[in-house]
């Protein structure tokens, strides 16, 4: 129900930009939909991806800030239009966000109606990041990664641990892919307190300090191998 509803409220949001209407911002206009337009170009003609003439006298796209040309969202670049998919990315994006703020809400005990209101506020004061897929992409990471490791903290055995850092290192993984460079900086340092305030006020069925700062390392270094094809 939660997902649905943070569909539903994020398409009311983008659906003028989901229908051509508007676009939000200079980058998605100067670099995002036309690296990505250039993305489609290559693919339907059989071309490399990792080269792009246009953009900085043949800059390799592989470390372009539009980001990794196979990154999941581009592959709908094969099926539809590259302003369609960057603006259907950000939907879906933000509604993934909003969904799990709710559940890393709802993990530290606040109720339903306050949950929905808490990730409602967390989406409106992000705002300025959704004016591109690249950008939006760390709304998404942020909410998603403390519920993560707030699971980790709290699982019991050392299978779902080593789940939940496989889990974070994926997503870690797709945020270098989107090149949510500076973000995911950002993002790590205040995972890092978020670990250290975990670690000090440990409860009796909690991780201890020591084991979520070796949590935090493999759920980066798995995320950084995964991020490697766009860290080259």
């Amino acid at each position: 129900g939660v997902a649905l509803l943070a569909r539903a409220g994020s398409g009311i949001i983008f659906l003028p930009a989901l229908a051509g209407g508007w676009v939000m911002g200079t980058d998605a206009v100067e670099l995002n939909i036309p690296q990505m337009t250039f993305y489609r170009t290559a693919f339907l003609t059989g071309e490399t991806p990792f080269w792009n003439p246009y953009i900085a006298v043949g800059f390799p796209n592989f470390i372009s800030m539009a980001g990794f040309p196979f990154a999941p969202p581009y592959l709908l670049l094969y099926f539809l239009p590259a302003a369609t998919v960057h603006y259907l990315g950000i939907w879906l994006t933000l509604a993934a966000a909003f969904f799990f703020c709710v559940l890393f809400a709802r993990s530290i005990g606040i109720g339903t109606w306050g949950s929905l209101v808490a990730a409602a506020a967390y989406l409106a004061g992000n705002i300025h990041f959704a004016r591109d897929l690249v950008l939006a992409t760390a709304i998404f990471l942020q909410a998603t990664l403390f519920w993560i490791v707030l699971k980790a903290h709290r699982s019991s055995s050392t299978r779902a641990f080593i789940g939940w850092a496989a889990l974070g290192g994926a997503v870690v993984g797709y945020g270098f892919l989107m090149s949510s460079y500076f973000p995911l900086l950002y993002i790590g340092t205040a995972l890092f307190a978020f670990v250290l305030f975990l670690g000090i006020k440990r409860r009796a069925t909690g991780r201890s300090l020591t084991q979520m700062a070796l949590f935090l390392f493999l759920m980066l270094f798995i995320g950084a191998l995964i991020g490697s094809l766009q860290l080259v």
